[in-house]
């Protein structure tokens, strides 16, 4: 079963990500309290990384990062997010348009220290969605498509 596993946002560019319950979207705006929300960039309203990658990249690394120093906004757990590029799905009640991977960078390999981050999380790093109808999303919704 796909859901929602965690949930963070940033306030502004290069602050940490704090952990939330819940967050509102917003239609063509992103997720309140985000340091994306009102960018004119309708590609990248809200991020979402599987919890798997994740897990991989710590049990292969021999870390423990944790969920939120990946910088995406959803963690979802029992769902492949990579084919859902180009397909609108739900997380909750909210429609997100799946528009492309969201690829790993040299800045964050070098924010968490990892030497082959950039390359272990190729293809692995999530998806950028439009958020097309807005709503709340909580940890433990499903995501649907």
């Amino acid at each position: 079963m796909s859901e929602i596993f965690g949930i963070s946002v940033c306030s502004d560019f290069g602050k940490d990500m704090i952990q939330l319950d819940c967050v509102e979207a917003i239609a063509g705006k992103g997720i309140v309290e985000d340091r994306y929300f009102k960018k004119n960039n309708n590609t990248s309203n809200i991020t979402l990384i599987e919890k798997e990658n994740i897990d991989i990249f710590n049990k292969n690394s021999k870390c423990s990062v944790p969920y939120e120093k990946f910088r995406r906004n959803i963690i979802t757990e029992g769902i492949r997010l990579n084919p859902l590029v180009g397909k609108e799905i739900f997380i909750g009640s909210v429609k997100v348009k799946v528009h492309q991977l969201c690829e790993p960078c040299l800045r964050l390999q070098k924010l968490l220290g990892q030497n082959n981050f950039v390359k272990d999380m190729a293809h692995k790093s999530g998806i950028r969605c439009e958020i097309l109808i807005g709503g709340k999303i909580a940890k433990g919704n499903k995501i649907t498509y």
